[in-house]
């Protein structure tokens, strides 16, 4: 017989080998730390930043302007309430076919009387492109604004600009004057495109979620008693009659631009890139279009390519060059489309 304290020193040992002892506490393990993702920031040379600066005083065909920092205001007031503007867009290279596209479209311009003209977007893929284009619409001797698309390299476009402004003052770079107050219109400009997988040049101008943000502060230093916004890229819109709407069936305009939109804060706009839905202006929504020379409280146009290759059109026509001009008189506005036809524009012989 085993002794009492043997067999109570044997079940003590059982019992401490049955229950595992407690695991010895470990520090708390630090937070995930979460990944540091850049903010985008534009490119100044695509996106000039809204500042003031000294005034200076300027003359653009034969009349007087002030410019401080990124605003320029037209100091020379006529008695009417109108101004005729007329755009441009998609050109994409300085063809000799494009450049006599261009030539009956200022032309017509000059027919119609227009106060300045707009190049919105996709000048040419080179400097020597942006800087043609933009001499042969200076030429005019009309005030020629300027934006980038999503077709120029940031530096092309802006040493093209630079080169063409040497031989005429009357060049607005709109990527860097981000308002421009005529006395009876003022312009705001969103230069760029904002979605980078269709920018075609590596070094190209994408604008931000935050430039967008920022159109309100800009529109702050409008005098005009209406305003009209111009970027390359329209708004998101809805359905088959939009501005953005392409052939595969989906709307593809910025719905942070759309949204900004909304408030009213510019009754008119120029937009271009979406080649396939041109010659129409639209109200915001995109789900009803403005009926040409009629005059509308609000209205967005797309005036189509002046690019001379065929495009087959969403209505079934086709492109072969087009422009329009947008009349504003008062409060309201109005557009035309030109439509070239086959064969009317006219390439010079070559030397």
């Amino acid at each position: 017989m085993r002794p009492i304290s043997a067999v109570l020193l044997a079940s003590a040992a059982l019992a401490v080998s049955a229950c595992p002892s407690k695991p010895a506490e470990q520090p708390p393990s630090p937070p995930p730390v979460a990944a540091v993702v850049p903010k985008a920031v534009s490119n100044p040379l695509c996106v000039g930043k809204f500042e003031s600066a000294p005034e200076e005083k300027i003359e653009i065909a034969g009349k007087s302007y002030v410019r401080k920092g990124s605003t320029l205001t037209q100091e020379t007031v006529d008695a009417d309430d109108e101004f005729v503007i007329g755009q441009i867009s998609d050109i994409k290279d300085h063809t000799p076919e494009n450049a006599a596209n261009l030539q009956l479209a200022f032309d017509w311009m000059k027919g119609e009387k227009v106060d300045a003209i707009a190049l919105t977007g996709d000048l040419g893929e080179s400097a020597e492109s942006v800087q043609r284009v933009l001499e042969d619409a200076a030429a005019t001797g009309l005030p020629v604004l300027a934006i980038v698309g999503n077709r120029e390299c940031a530096k092309h476009f802006d040493d093209g600009v630079k080169a063409a402004q040497l031989k005429f003052k009357n060049v607005i770079n709109l990527n860097k004057v981000r308002v421009l107050n005529f006395d009876d219109l003022s312009i705001v400009s969103m230069p760029g495109y904002f979605n980078k997988s269709y920018i075609h040049c590596a070094e190209g101008c994408e604008y931000t979620a935050d430039d967008v943000k920022n159109l309100p502060e800009l529109a702050k230093a409008t005098t005009a008693p209406v305003r009209m916004l111009i970027s390359h890229g329209p708004p998101l819109q809805a359905g088959p009659l939009a501005i953005d709407r392409i052939h595969e069936g989906a709307n593809v305009g910025d719905p942070a631009l759309s949204e900004v939109m909304k408030g009213g804060l510019f009754a008119f706009g120029m937009f271009g890139n979406i080649q396939e839905a041109g010659g129409y202006a639209t109200n915001l929504a995109g789900d009803v279009r403005v009926a040409p020379e009629t005059y509308a409280d609000n209205l967005y146009v797309n005036p189509g390519p002046i690019d001379s290759v065929r495009w087959v059109m969403l209505d079934s026509s086709e492109s072969v060059g087009m422009a329009g001009i947008v009349h504003v008189k008062g409060k309201q506005a109005q557009y035309k489309i030109k439509r070239i036809k086959p064969g009317e524009a006219k390439v010079p012989a070559a030397k």
